[in-house]
């Protein structure tokens, strides 16, 4: 009897320890000790893993499915205090609206559809998920240098629908400067890349990288890289901005070498920074001025300009001409002495140096570039040359003949040479009805003896615009044009502006058809 009795309580004790093992070591939340996600423990307040402990000692009140068919799987481990660890499967979706667990024990997946979707895909626990959450970048480097400039401006959704914004300013100072037309840019970005290019206020370039050709003019340049990315959960840019500093050396191209008595040469410059003065043993005031998107130098020449070679100097390098010798027709004027002693007066003279002389000094017309079209005032016939010594009376007077006259009916139409500004509109004792027209940049262009004049001073004149008509007035022996171009007061031959070569008695009907 006594040992039924032990063998009895000795089953009963087995019995005990082992239920009090199995609750101790069942899957309840007194038992669990950490949860672990993919290896790296999961922090939660004690309220928290209750809630999630017991859910998943719930998972059988779910409905199951055959697969996770989700995005994403996270490995959930529970270390328990007593016993072996219990190991789950979050399968999650990037719509957020779906939620599998699978119980690793039984291999069930279960689909889940209450609150507890949004408490696990906004745990900060599972943060990770969110691999969408850091801004999308890009790397740009310009002639091997990365540039670190940028501006960041991010937006992303959770699974709670809520937007959220990140923005990094890492704006700065960056400047690259470039001495030749290479540009070696590069842009590491799977987001849709743009291109912009400002010179001031205005954008020169918008387009992708590809099509972008190197700035041909001296000059701060702002260029901008923008990478955009549009998704169904993140839309976003980053911005990449540097200014480009273009410094080509200048490079220097004359039209000709050598020219004759009132011919002119033209120096074009490029990549000059500003105006630049020429030192030289030809004349003063010579220099560089901005014209389009580069810069000139005009070197005139005229009757009186001494034959020989010249050399000037404009810092950079040195450039050597030569003037050559033109022969120049005298002509013999018979002039009435009524119409001398009228007009050739003391106050004639102090009139023409008091008007037309200052006219052709100061210019106040500043056009983008020199004009490069001139045309013909009015046809007729050509009764004195370019730079002609001068008789009359058979008297040799003190000054060459500075333009050239072209005599035609009286009331024949006169146009302007070349487009610009109206300098001087007046009559004159001695030239009568006169037109000084400024063209910018010192040249000059001059319309004497005319009957009458259709434009008042400040007037702005086209190219071939009518402008007065032939006419007498004047010193003056017949209705005629007289038509001159001066650099300032320097004149030059102006068949060179209108023919490239000078008019004459020989060639002037073949020129003016």
């Amino acid at each position: 009897m006594k040992k039924i009795i032990y063998v009895l309580g000795l089953v009963l004790l087995v019995s005990l320890f082992a239920a009090l093992y199995a609750y101790a070591t069942s899957f309840q939340v007194r038992n669990v000790e950490a949860i672990y996600s993919d290896d790296v423990e999961i922090y939660m307040e004690q309220d928290e893993m209750e809630v999630f402990v017991r859910k998943l000692e719930s998972l059988k009140q779910y409905g199951t499915v055959a697969t996770h068919n989700t995005d994403y799987i996270k490995n959930i481990v529970l270390n328990m205090k007593y016993g072996d660890p219990v190991s789950f499967e979050l399968g999650l979706d990037n719509n957020y609206a779906t939620l599998t667990i699978k119980d690793i024990r039984d291999n069930m997946i279960y689909l889940v559809d209450d609150e507890l979707v949004e408490w696990i895909y906004m745990h900060p626990s599972f943060d990770d998920f969110y691999t969408y959450k850091e801004p999308k970048r890009h790397d740009v480097s310009v002639n091997n240098m990365v540039m670190t400039s940028s501006l960041v401006d991010y937006h992303y959704t959770l699974a709670d629908a809520m937007w959220y914004e990140v923005i990094v300013d890492e704006t700065k100072d960056q400047v690259i400067t470039i001495t030749d037309p290479q540009l070696n840019l590069s842009v590491v970005s799977d987001g849709q890349v743009l291109l912009r290019v400002f010179k001031g206020d205005e954008e020169i370039y918008q387009g992708d990288i590809e099509g972008f050709e190197v700035p041909e003019l001296n000059g701060a340049y702002k260029v901008s890289i923008t990478s955009a990315w549009k998704e169904m959960l993140y839309y976003g840019t980053e911005e990449t901005s540097f200014t480009l500093e273009v410094n080509y050396p200048p490079v220097f191209t004359a039209n000709r070498t050598s020219m004759y008595q009132g011919e002119y040469i033209v120096v074009s410059a490029e990549n000059l920074d500003g105006d630049l003065s020429v030192s030289d043993n030809y004349m003063p005031g010579l220099f560089f001025q901005a014209s389009g998107d580069g810069h000139q130098l005009f070197i005139p020449s005229t009757y009186y300009t001494t034959p020989g070679e010249y050399t000037i100097n404009y810092g950079y390098e040195s450039f050597t001409f030569e003037v050559l010798e033109r022969d120049f027709n005298a002509q013999y004027l018979t002039v009435s002495k009524s119409t001398e002693s009228s007009t050739r007066t003391d106050d004639a003279y102090k009139q023409y140096n008091e008007n037309y002389k200052p006219a052709l000094l100061e210019t106040t017309y500043y056009p983008e570039t020199y004009p490069n079209e001139f045309v013909l005032p009015v046809k007729g016939r050509l009764t004195t040359e370019f730079g002609v010594r001068r008789y009359v009376n058979e008297e040799l007077t003190s000054y060459r003949h500075n333009g050239i006259d072209i005599a035609n009916d009286e009331g024949t139409e006169v146009v302007a040479t070349a487009k610009g500004k109206v300098a001087l509109a007046m009559e004159l004792i001695l030239t009568g009805n006169t037109i000084v027209i400024d063209h910018g940049n010192g040249l000059f262009s001059s319309y004497l003896h005319l009957y009458d004049m259709e434009v008042e001073e400040g007037d702005i004149v086209e190219t071939g615009q009518l402008i007065g008509s032939v006419g007498s007035t004047g010193f003056s022996t017949g209705p005629h044009l007289h038509f001159s171009v001066s650099f300032y007061r320097m004149y030059l031959a102006p068949g060179y502006f209108i023919y490239d070569q000078p008019v004459t008695y020989d060639n002037y009907e073949d020129l003016f058809q």
